[in-house]
């Protein structure tokens, strides 16, 4: 027995129109999430250290330098960087969030880079876990053109 051959149904407006009209709404959208990835990747910068051990407490001291050696990585020289720690009490971010410093987590803390020049910010946020420091450079929205 011959099986039937299948017909082909004919092109109908409705499928050509919904291909016109739905496929470039398809590639705005990748377009768009590329863009709000690529954004979000050129905002933030995370770095990991290894430890020798565990740290008990985050110093400032510690938490400075493992910054500032976020800071270089990331390709800021040093020189033309002013650092400050944080106000214990409460601080004001640059997005206007408030950060309290946690007590129930002795090793997290921020520290706030200013251009000495272009009095431009940047945010390390360092924090130790087990015997790894991470330190994540911020850096505001407006800011993302350099």
């Amino acid at each position: 027995m011959n099986p039937k051959p299948s017909q082909k149904k004919p092109w109908t407006v409705a499928k050509i129109l919904g291909l016109v009209i739905g496929t470039p709404i398809a590639l705005y959208i990748l377009v768009a999430i590329g863009a709000l990835i690529y954004v979000k990747i050129r905002m933030h910068t995370t770095y990991y250290f290894d430890l020798p051990g565990p740290m008990q407490k985050l110093t400032d001291e510690d938490a400075l330098s493992y910054a500032r050696q976020a800071m270089v990585k990331t390709g800021y020289d040093l020189n033309n960087w002013e650092w400050k720690l944080p106000d214990k009490e409460q601080a004001n971010l640059p997005d206007g969030q408030e950060l309290k410093e946690s007590p129930s987590n002795p090793n997290r803390t921020y520290i706030q880079f200013t251009n000495k020049e272009s009095q431009k910010r940047r945010t390390a946020f360092v924090e130790a876990t087990g015997k790894t420091m991470m330190v994540t450079i911020q850096r505001p929205k407006e800011d993302l053109d350099d």
